[in-house]
């Protein structure tokens, strides 16, 4: 019952919950605590082929730390993922193991979804790459290109920090 009551609550939208000694957890809704305890918007940058590099995930996790939070890694159990990976997969869920661990380290927690830039050019410009400083690529939506899901990842913070 915990399992999917924690994993419904860890969303993937942005929501926080806080973890209390014990197990015990609630949604963190303070309107009188600063925004920086909720959630940052996280997206990680590719290659122009549209690949995630280990120097893209490394710049990805300083991004993310630097906001306050703590990228959980090495949860995912995906074949080949690596151990200081944070994504987890779009088919994978807060439960098991990672729902223990959740649930035995207090805090504030989260779950973000793992977002890339599309490689595909909106506007099919032939030789645009994701590298391309280019003006014909915005679509209209205030992004130059497509946002697609890759993933999430699992964010740790200490509400007291």
């Amino acid at each position: 019952m915990r399992t999917n009551e924690l994993d419904e609550m860890l969303s993937g939208d942005g929501t926080v919950v806080q973890v209390h000694p014990g197990g015990t957890f609630a949604r963190y809704d303070r309107p009188d605590r600063p925004l920086e305890e909720y959630a940052p918007s996280v997206m990680m940058t590719t290659g122009d082929d549209g690949q995630i590099m280990p120097e893209h995930t490394a710049q990805f996790v300083t991004e993310v730390e630097a906001t306050g939070w703590t990228l959980e890694k090495g949860w995912s159990g995906q074949y080949l993922t690596r151990g200081d990976d944070p994504g987890m997969h779009m088919s994978e869920f807060v439960g098991g193991s990672l729902k223990d661990h959740i649930l035995d380290t207090p805090g504030l927690w989260c779950v973000m979804p793992l977002d890339v830039e599309s490689e595909e050019c909106p506007n099919e410009t032939d030789g645009c790459k994701l590298s391309d400083p280019c003006d014909t690529c915005v679509n209209g939506d205030g992004h130059e290109r497509e946002i697609i899901p890759v993933g999430w990842v699992v964010m740790h913070r200490d509400p007291s920090a």
